[in-house]
Parts: C-alpha cells; sequence; structure tokens
C-alpha cells in the first residue's frame, strides 16, 4: 500500500522547543543544531530519529537523552493507530485504496496478468451489494501496473534497502539461459534481518547478458552493490555452481576485496546440490544402458496420440495391471528420472505386452512403426534380459541422492548439517562396494565410520569388495536370480554396477567441499551437538574466522566497543558459548512454532527466543 505523506505540525513545537517549520511544509528544522530534515514519510518517527543522530547528540545530550525511541501518532498524520492494536484506522476513501493495493500484491504474488483485474470492481459489487468499499472500488490494467511499480515497489524495496544496509550478507548469483537465448543472470543477497528476526532472502535483479567471462561477473557484483548500497567489506561468501568461471570469479573478487579493504570473504564451495545432480548424471553414463533415453521414448511415443494411449489401455486386459504412462523426464534434473523408472518397473508387463506382441499385428506397423528409430530403441531395451534389472538399481540408488538432496534443498539454514550429510552419502555410496575396513577407523578404541576428509584418501581402485558381493539393490539382485540371466550377463551387468559407483563417488569425493574446514566447524552449532568436546574450539575458530572477516565492522556487527579486537571477539564467544553449554534447553525449542497473530496471519517464532525474551 503506497506510503502516507506527514506534513509539519505546529503542535509538535510544544513537545519539542528546539523545532520550527523547515523550508516547506514536509521539513522540519533544529534549531539546537541548525539542521533541516524532512518528516514526509514518518512524522515524529522522523524527529526521534533526528534526535538520535550523532551530530544532535554532540551538542544537545540532554535532549537526546530524555526523548522516547517509541514512535509517536498525533491527528496530524493520515492514519492513526488503535489503541488496543496495530491495525490502522482509515477513512474510507483509505480502505478503497487499501482493498485496491491488496489485490496489487495478489497480482504481484501469483503472477496474474494486469488485465485480469479489469472486471474486479463489478464482480466485487455484485459479491458484496452492501460494501461501501466495493461500491467504490476500480481497478484496471493500468492503474493496478501503476500501483505495483510507483505505490508498491518502491516501499518495499526501501524497506528491505533499510533493513538489509550494514549487516553481514551472502551474495548469491545464477545464470541460466532463457527461451529467448538470453543468458539471465539473477542476483539475491541472504542476511539476518533485525526487522523479522529471522534469514532473509532479498532479490537483487536479473541482468540479460552474452558472454560471461570473470571480469564480467566481477561487474555485474558492483553493479548489485550499487542497487543494494552494500559495503564489500560486509560479505560473509559467495553462494555459486561450480563452472570454472565461477570460481575464477570468486577467487577474483576475493583479492579486489583483499586490496581494497584488507579482509576477504569465507570460502565453503560451490553449490553442492548442483555437485550433487551432476554426480548422479555422470554415473547413469558411464553405467552403460540407455535408460535416459529408454524413458523419453517410452513418454514421447504415447504424448500426442491418442489412439495409441486407447490402445495401451487395452493391456490391462492382459496383465491385470492398470495401465499408466511414463511421466516426463527433465535432463537439467537428473535425479527426475527416479519417478519415471519407478512407473516404468510398475508398466513393465504392459509395455512389453504393447510393444512385443500388440504393435506387431496392427496392419499400419510394417509401414508407419517397425522402421522407426524410436520403436526400435524401446523393443532393444526391453528384449535385453538385464535392462529391468538395471532399472531396479537406478531407482534403488537414486534414494540414496535424493534423501540428502530433499533434505539441504531447504529455506532454512542448513550449514551446520552440510557437513554431516555430505560425509553420509559418500560414506552410503563407498559402504555399497568398498571395504568396511577402508571406510572405517577406530578411535579410543571404538569403531567408526570416516568422515570428510578421511573419505577423500581412501583408494577407490585398492579397495573394492568382489563383483558378487556389491550391493545392487534386493529388486535387482532378484531379478538377476530370478530370470534366465546367464553367469557372464550377470558378470557383466554387476561390472557396469560398479562403473556407476566409481563414476559417481569420485566425482562427490573430487568436487563436494568435503574438507572444509568451517564446515567441520559449523556443525557443533546444531543444538544437539554444543555440548560435544570439540564444540568449544569449533567455535572459537568460527569466531575466529568470521571475526577477521568482519574485522572493519565489529562494532556495529556484534555489538562491542569500537576499540575491541578480533581476540577479543573470539574470547567473548567463546565465554558465551560456555554458558550456552550450561543451559538446559528442551528439544522442543529447536523447532519452529506456528502461531495465529491477532490479525489472522501466520506467523513463525523460533521458541529458544521468544522464551529468550521473557527472560530479559
Amino acid at each position: 500500500m503506497p506510503r502516507s505523506i506527514t506534513i509539519y505540525n505546529v503542535e509538535w513545537e510544544k513537545t519539542y522547543d528546539f523545532l520550527t517549520q523547515g523550508t516547506d511544509e514536509y521539513k522540519a528544522q533544529c534549531n539546537k543544531c541548525n539542521s533541516v530534515f524532512s518528516i514526509k514519510s514518518g512524522g515524529r518517527a522522523d524527529i526521534a530519529r533526528h534526535i538520535k543522530s550523532k551530530k544532535h547528540v554532540k551538542l544537545c545530550p540532554e535532549v537526546s537523552g530524555d526523548v522516547s525511541t517509541e514512535i509517536q501518532i498525533d491527528d496530524s498524520m493520515v492514519c492513526e493507530l488503535d489503541e488496543n492494536n496495530n491495525d490502522l484506522q482509515l477513512s474510507p476513501q483509505e480502505e478503497v485504496i487499501k482493498a485496491e493495493s491488496i489485490q496489487a500484491i495478489k497480482v504481484v504474488h501469483s503472477n496474474y496478468s494486469f488485465a485480469s483485474t479489469y472486471d474486479d470492481g463489478d464482480r466485487f459489487r455484485q459479491m458484496f451489494p452492501d460494501s461501501a468499499i466495493a461500491k467504490n472500488y476500480h481497478q484496471s490494467k493500468t492503474k493496478v501496473n501503476y500501483m505495483i511499480k510507483h505505490g508498491i515497489s518502491p516501499y518495499v524495496k526501501e524497506f528491505y534497502l533499510n533493513d538489509f544496509k550494514g549487516n553481514p550478507f551472502v551474495f548469491k548469483f545464477d545464470e541460466t539461459t532463457s527461451s529467448q537465448i538470453k543468458k539471465q543472470y539473477d542476483g539475491y543477497v541472504q542476511y539476518w534481518s533485525p526487522e523479522q528476526n529471522l534469514v532473509t532472502t532479498v532479490y537483487c535483479g536479473s541482468l540479460f547478458i552474452g558472454h560471461c567471462f570473470s571480469k564480467d561477473l566481477l561487474n555485474h557484483f558492483a553493479s548489485f552493490g550499487e542497487d543494494m548500497l552494500w559495503e564489500p567489506d560486509l560479505l560473509l561468501q559467495i553462494g555459486m555452481d561450480g563452472p570454472n568461471v565461477n570460481l575464477k570469479f570468486e577467487k577474483d573478487l576475493s583479492t579486489q576485496i583483499m586490496d581494497e579493504y584488507g579482509v576477504s570473504f569465507l570460502n565453503i564451495g560451490s553449490c553442492s546440490l548442483h555437485q550433487t545432480h551432476n554426480a548422479f548424471r555422470k554415473g547413469i553414463l558411464d553405467f552403460g544402458f540407455d535408460i535416459e533415453n529408454f524413458v523419453y521414448d517410452t513418454n514421447y511415443f504415447f504424448k500426442s496420440s491418442a489412439a495409441r494411449r486407447q490402445d495401451y489401455k487395452l493391456m490391462e486386459v492382459f496383465t491385470d495391471i492398470e495401465c499408466k504412462y511414463v511421466m516426463k523426464h527433465v535432463s537439467s534434473r537428473w535425479l527426475s528420472i527416479k519417478k519415471p523408472v519407478l512407473r516404468i518397473l510398475e508398466q513393465w508387463d504392459n509395455l512389453k505386452e504393447y510393444f512385443l506382441k500388440f504393435l506387431p499385428k496392427e496392419k499400419f506397423f510394417v509401414s508407419r512403426i517397425r522402421s522407426k528409430p524410436r520403436y526400435k530403441r524401446i523393443i532393444d531395451f526391453l528384449n535385453d534380459p538385464t535392462s529391468r534389472a538395471g532399472l531396479c538399481f537406478i531407482a534403488f540408488i537414486a534414494y540414496e541422492f535424493e534423501d540428502y538432496l530433499v533434505k539441504m534443498q531447504s529455506n532454512e539454514p542448513m550449514i551446520h548439517t552440510m557437513y554431516e550429510r555430505m560425509s553420509s552419502l559418500v560414506y552410503s555410496l563407498m559402504k555399497k562396494f568398498i571395504n568396511k575396513k577402508a571406510i572405517n577407523e577406530t578411535v579410543d578404541g571404538r569403531i567408526r565410520a570416516k568422515h570428510g576428509s578421511n573419505l577423500t584418501s581412501v583408494d577407490l581402485s585398492e579397495n573394492q569388495m568382489k563383483l558378487d558381493q556389491i550391493d545392487i539393490g534386493t529388486r535387482a539382485k532378484t531379478i538377476l536370480i530370478s530370470f534366465d540371466i546367464n553367469s557372464e550377463q550377470k558378470e557383466a551387468f554387476r561390472k557396469r554396477c560398479l562403473d556407476f559407483y566409481v563414476s559417481c563417488t569420485s566425482y562427490l569425493i573430487s568436487k563436494l567441499p568435503l574438507s572444509c574446514k568451517i564446515l567441520k566447524d559449523a556443525q557443533y552449532l546444531h543444538p544437539e551437538k554444543r555440548n560435544y568436546s570439540a564444540s568449544l574450539n569449533a567455535a572459537a575458530r568460527l569466531s575466529l574466522k568470521v571475526a577477521s572477516t568482519l574485522k572493519n565492522h565489529l562494532g556495529k556487527v556484534f555489538g562491542v566497543p569500537e576499540n575491541t579486537t578480533v581476540s577479543d571477539v573470539c574470547d567473548l564467544v567463546k565465554s558465551q558459548w560456555q554458558i550456552y553449554q550450561l543451559i538446559d534447553i528442551p528439544k522442543e525449542w529447536h523447532t519452529l512454532e506456528t502461531a495465529s497473530a491477532k490479525n489472522g496471519k501466520t506467523t513463525h517464532r523460533i521458541l529458544l527466543e521468544k522464551c529468550g525474551k521473557k527472560l530479559d
């Protein structure tokens, strides 16, 4: 909703004897420090901010010390606050503007077209004939465009800029070639919002580019910096996928910030989700079965033909299995192949009945289908005695990857679980084809799984199990035993499974930041690990790295005196961590509580924070 405009009110002079009207009705003048400032957006709130300014505090501390920091609203403002709640009391005209603004926000949120609002007024008047708001409601394509662009958007942008200003942040970016053959570069910042009391992600904007070299990425970073008004020495980390050009940009940016500010951001590697997808893709390519093409072919064969779909439904009579069509696979996300593969396994008998028995009997088969490359690929796959086992193996191993991706692809901060989950993913793959002695270690007389950098040192070629001992999944193993498959075919299939394991595990070891010390220490931020013996030293190392990165802003970021050193901050964190270890925190405090506010909206609060405020 567009913000209210406040004009100067002479009644304020009774409270603030140093105040007079400025050069126009939207400005006030302070006679104590001889400053003119705007009161257009906040009225008394602007006065309160001025009183707390450094110049005013220096010249008249006796005034600044007595002023309340609460925003006071009086009759001079366009809107008033109710005594019992924070709902604005609006005039009838403003109620209409509010309704139109809410609808404009809905247009943006649901990605509606501007033209969709054309007859909203007529529809609302029919729905609510006794409503004065509906009677005066008017919306149109041009009006909603104007409200969003010139009313809501500037307010939202100003809110986030003020909220973001002066806070440490993570910059994230991604490049995607759009359907218009343009490379779209999207930028985001992630930071702790003092206003919202949570980690917030804000969209910076998009750039449409052609070439994308390291120097171009540096220019894009600077361009977003000008818009967001960030300070480069508050940058904590870069979030990105892993092409070489991005890694070069990360290195160049680190050097540039170090040269200008004497600090540099933290490096915890590129996006692990991309690397996990790519590892699975590499494994499938080295697996040997052309599973991806089979998924594409079976989906496309029925996609645009109603006649083929009707004929396929007839297979239910012969197999007693309900006919369902093969789902589409999106090649850019290789793990999307799991659901189509499971559907193919479910429909295996129907597919064989249709392609191998039903179609050859059709009168148009010889002229229209038999010679088509797609049909040849389908029947070759269906006739291969081990292809079904291959599908079972891919479905079996996809669960391992999907478990990691589902847990890590979250809007919540996950850095405290990343190290353990990366290690678990790599270990779970290794234990399927590597001897246990190579992936386990003895610590204090107890055998435990290796993790992190210890996994990267495992020789994948020297510690392999025998082919018949490799874990290929129960379904694939059952097919190899139950069906007429000779020993050579079984051995060849198991060799393919081994190639898959070696290929994707090698890729994960080389790309995932398993040796990153920051991630290793960050795992102790998890509430359940705060009392581990290694947690105190881990917290000290983390605080040293973060404080060193933000050493130009220690006072503001950590709330300490300006002359505080990095070592002082580390000592402070260690002492607070020791207190944190002694506090008894119930498990339910680690979860989010969903509560209903007075206005009916759903809000989320961390129980620990809520209880902490009560203790204060």
